[in-house]
């Protein structure tokens, strides 16, 4: 509607009494310039419209493969494979540093220094990452690590042996 507007005060800037210098220039008067701007809109905003549901139409189709593609692969745990030779050597280096702090909780922080994950250098955080999917391996064995949330620290995760390590002797 704006639009619509602009183009009728372009139009009434026009001088009304246009005199052709030359036989065979076209001259338009103000309705039949008015009637061919708004002609030309109506076809420009039908042609936006098939385009709008055109793009509807294609985002539907896509969602609906997309879904079929997720139910028929679904995800899998990366928790639940088994770990690799340098997690099985990380979780022996952790316990036996448990054992000599006397099962003293350790924030992550602490055991990414403690068993040099990753770097923290300007360039990338690569020890938040490690820890981060180390801590998922340790959540994912209750039965030899206890994992909590510190009640001292504002959201940092803690890590110590659990109680059925000691008692089964795992």
């Amino acid at each position: 509607m704006s639009s619509e507007a602009s183009v009728a005060d372009a139009i009434s800037a026009f001088p009304s009494n246009v005199s052709p210098s030359d036989q065979d220039q076209l001259v338009l008067t103000r309705g039949e310039l008015n009637r061919i701007i708004a002609n030309a809109m109506r076809e420009v905003r039908t042609d936006i419209d098939d385009l709008r549901a055109e793009v509807a139409e294609e985002r539907a189709f896509d969602r609906r493969r997309i879904r079929a593609l997720e139910e028929a692969c679904p995800k899998q745990k990366e928790v639940d494979k088994a770990p690799g030779e340098k997690y099985k050597t990380r979780m022996a280096r952790l316990e036996a540093l448990l054992i000599a702090r006397e099962n003293e909780p350790l924030t992550f922080s602490e055991v990414g220094k403690y068993l040099e994950l990753g770097s923290r250098s300007d360039k990338g955080n690569t020890r938040r990452q490690n820890m981060r999917f180390f801590g998922k391996i340790l959540e994912a064995r209750p039965e030899r690590y206890h994992v909590f949330l510190s009640e001292t620290q504002k959201g940092a995760k803690m890590v110590c042996l659990s109680d059925g390590y000691f008692s089964k002797g795992v």
